[in-house]
């Protein structure tokens, strides 16, 4: 069947996260560095580590797994009360930042009366500060919507995902936007990709799934017999196991991928 739809992820697909979380923890300790003769590059490793600890060790994290929401972003994310585990979620996140931030500055001998408060307060502005998509997107999105709708299907919560979309300035181009936290699932898991689908109102063969991830994107896509498309920056390794339809450099590759038979 031709392609009518085609369906993003958005996270190091659509706009680059981890680069942007790496560089606003950056911009955030780098005072700190500064103050305490300490290298940046090593107060970011502490902090996303230590970060990374105590999410992992929550009672809350199998649901955060569940969805895809990692643990940089509970430093910054707004939850949406949408169920009584993202309710869980968005009362503890204070009490985790704080205990993420004073952790990771006593590991580097630093206790500082209220330095882990400042940090915590100063993180999230850092963040949306960088919020903007990889520099090929817009021209790439503009085009692909003179032939197909187009569609977005991310992992995460649902108040911090609709966020970063807006900050991106990309929501216009979607039709239909489908966030795991909805309910309280995420990729591979096949019911995220049925929900747009069927928002779309298309059959699995009338759409593609174009995304960086290849356990959850891929994988997902694969699994229920959808054609897929490995965004793939960095030259990364592939995985036997997961084998894409199509891999490319970055999204202006994208068109002369999609079927159209």
């Amino acid at each position: 069947m031709k392609t009518k739809a085609v369906i993003f992820d958005l996270d190091d697909t659509l706009i680059p996260s981890v680069r942007d979380v790496l560089r606003a923890l950056s911009a955030t300790l780098t005072p700190v560095a500064e103050r305490y003769d300490k290298a940046p590059d090593e107060l970011v490793v502490t902090m996303r580590s230590t970060a990374r600890e105590i999410w992992r060790a929550s009672d809350l994290h199998p649901y955060c797994e569940r969805v895809g929401i990692a643990s940089y972003e509970g430093l910054w994310a707004t939850p949406v009360a949408n169920s009584d585990e993202a309710r869980q979620l968005s009362e503890w996140l204070p009490e985790y930042r704080l205990h993420a931030w004073r952790s990771a500055l006593k590991r580097q001998g630093i206790e500082e009366e209220g330095l882990a408060e400042h940090l915590a307060a100063t993180f999230p502005t850092e963040r949306r500060r960088r919020a903007g998509p990889f520099p090929e997107i817009e021209t790439v999105l503009n085009h692909l919507k003179e032939s197909y709708r187009l569609a977005l299907l991310t992992n995460g919560e649902v108040g911090l995902q609709n966020e970063k979309l807006d900050l991106s300035g990309l929501r216009h181009h979607f039709e239909v936007v489908t966030v795991s936290g909805e309910i309280g699932i995420g990729k591979p898991d096949r019911q995220v990709f049925d929900l747009t689908l069927k928002r779309l109102g298309l059959t699995v063969d009338a759409a593609v799934m174009v995304g960086d991830n290849l356990r959850t994107d891929i994988s997902g896509a694969l699994g229920i017999g959808m054609f897929s498309a490995w965004i793939n920056r960095d030259g990364r390794t592939g995985d036997d196991t997961i084998r894409p339809d199509a891999e490319l450099a970055d999204l202006t590759e994208l068109a002369g991928a999609i079927p159209n038979i």
